[in-house]
Formats: C-alpha cells, sequence, structure tokens
C-alpha cells in the first residue's frame, strides 16, 4: 500500500506465489553507490535523490539520521545539513519542484493549472495562502486545504519551527550523496516505512534495499520518477509497481 499525504491510498498485489520478501544487502537512503546496472533497472531510475529527508521510520523505530554521528548509520557521503540551499523553505506553491539557481535564487517548475513566480496562482482555498511561509497549501476535497511542510516545520498550518525546538539534522543529498543503514529486518510479510522528504528536482532515489550485490532477488524499492512516488519491489516472482 503507497500512501501519500493528501491522496488516496493506491494498493498493489504481488503476482506468483511467493509471498515473503528475502533482503540481504544494506539499506541505502538518497542514492546508490554502484555501476551494476540490475539494480538501476529495479529502482527505474539512475539519479540520486536532490532535496532533504527530514525523517524516516521503519515500523515503530524512528532511525536516527544525524550524520555523521548516529549510530544507525553504517557509512555516508556528499552529506550536508538541509538549509543553505534557496530551496530549503519551499518557496514554490501547490507542488511545484523548485530548482535553486546561485545561493540566493530560485525558478519554479509548476503543475498545469497553476502560474505565477511561485506558481501561487489559482482560485481554490489555498488562494491566500493560509499556510505558513515556505510551506506548500494543497487543496483538499474533505477539508478544503492541507499544508504539507518543510522538514524544518510542523503544525497543521506548518506554524510550529521543529530545528528550533528539537535541534534535528535533517540530511541534504545532492544526486550522489548517501547514507547507508543495516538491511531492513522484520520485513518478510508486513512492514512500514515513513519518509518525510523535501525534492529538489523530478527523479530521484529515495530509499533501496536488495537481497543481492548484483540486483537480483528480491528487493524494495522508493523513488521519484517524473514528479511521481513510486514503490517498486519484488518477492522473486516479478516485479511489482504501486505509484
Amino acid at each position: 500500500m503507497l500512501t501519500l499525504e493528501g491522496q488516496e491510498d493506491v494498493a498493489g498485489r504481488s503476482q506468483g506465489s511467493l509471498k515473503s520478501l528475502d533482503l540481504g544487502e544494506n539499506l541505502y537512503l538518497g542514492y546508490v553507490p554502484t555501476e551494476r546496472k540490475g539494480i538501476f533497472e529495479n529502482i527505474a531510475v539512475s539519479t540520486g535523490m536532490i532535496g532533504c529527508i527530514r525523517r524516516l521510520k521503519i515500523g515503530k523505530k524512528e532511525v536516527d539520521l544525524r550524520y555523521p554521528v548516529s549510530k544507525d548509520i553504517i557509512r555516508g557521503n556528499g552529506i550536508h545539513e538541509c538549509g543553505t540551499s534557496s530551496c530549503i523553505n519551499m518557496p514554490c506553491k501547490n507542488n511545484a519542484i523548485c530548482e535553486p539557481i546561485g545561493e540566493s535564487d530560485y525558478t519554479c517548475t509548476c503543475l498545469p493549472g497553476f502560474a505565477g513566480k511561485t506558481c501561487e496562482v489559482l482560485e481554490d482555498a489555498c488562494l491566500n495562502n493560509p499556510c505558513a511561509e515556505g510551506s506548500t497549501c494543497v487543496p483538499h476535497d474533505e477539508r478544503g486545504f492541507i499544508c504539507r511542510c518543510p522538514p524544518d516545520r510542523t503544525g497543521k498550518l506548518c506554524e510550529k519551527s521543529l530545528m528550533e525546538t528539537e535541534g534535528i539534522f535533517v540530511p541534504d543529498f545532492n544526486g550522489e550523496s548517501y547514507l547507508e543503514f543495516p538491511t531492513l529486518s522484520n520485513v518478510r510479510q508486513a512492514f512500514n516505512i515513513e519518509v518525510w522528504f523535501l525534492t529538489r528536482s523530478l527523479h530521484g532515489t529515495l530509499l533501496y534495499n536488495g537481497q543481492q550485490a548484483s540486483g537480483k532477488g528480491d528487493f524494495i524499492a522508493i523513488s521519484i520518477s517524473d514528479g511521481y512516488i513510486d514503490f517498486r519491489y519484488d518477492l522473486g516472482s516479478a516485479v511489482q509497481s504501486i505509484s
């Protein structure tokens, strides 16, 4: 089951008789440092994450993303703290993609139906921008709107600062940087993964865990493809994709 905030749940079912997930390699967040074509074929994108990952929760465990001090992390490369990019405060509205220009400017790529420098022009519940500065207002059939917060804020209107109250470290990924963790455990039959992130690109790897270094065998992968979330997995029968 794939759940995205503000969107309807999407379900999928594995083909064949195999119903358990067998993983053996380490878990990678942001990018997989390999030249094995099989892995990139599994993920279906060849680039890494460009943006920030605020939170990773596997089952009931909150994964410590503080690099390099976290005991959860085996190794990492190219990781910086989120906060120096001109896109960090998510100036683009309505699910638009922010691309930094230099250190202080940016451009917004709007979705169809939106316009303006920050893609803010639309006649709907978000017209007056009820969400806090730096957050994204998204129309919602039942609630009227919901606010999508940047990695450093929380609350219904994204009015609360996490950076100030928690002293957290939010890793920033540049497309080739990554964090490596031990392989997922206790996931053979059922598991939950939560990822809170801010992306500055239409494509990129969020998370990958495989059975073999070659890419053969079981795997799970979460990526961004053409601006959509894609959850792919193989239990040994065939690759399945939910997006």
